[in-house]
């Protein structure tokens, strides 16, 4: 069984910056706090665990299809490339 990588995406729990009123709902929705919260983590790190999250799901769902769609091998390349795993974008047929 493989586990999910460890990463900072931000468990749900109570800050009392959840009752703070927002216009922008992206940094909550990233980081779990309001911008103005001393307790909000680094918006690129947490920025940089989605993508990682999301290379892994990718991978996940193409251990199961056929590898990595075509359509979504440069977004996946870039993702992996932040990673510091460089892949070439130019996918060769296998």
């Amino acid at each position: 069984m493989k586990t999910v990588p460890a990463t900072l995406t931000m468990p749900l729990h109570v800050c009392k910056c959840q009752t703070w009123c927002d216009s922008g709902a992206q940094h909550r929705i990233l980081t779990g706090h309001h911008k103005f919260c001393p307790d909000s983590p680094d918006e690129l790190k947490c920025a940089l665990a989605l993508i990682k999250d999301l290379a892994y799901a990718m991978e996940e769902w193409a251990a199961d299809e056929d590898g990595i769609h075509e359509k979504a091998w440069k977004p996946y390349c870039h993702a992996k490339a932040l990673e510091g795993v460089f892949l070439n974008p130019e996918r060769e047929e296998q």
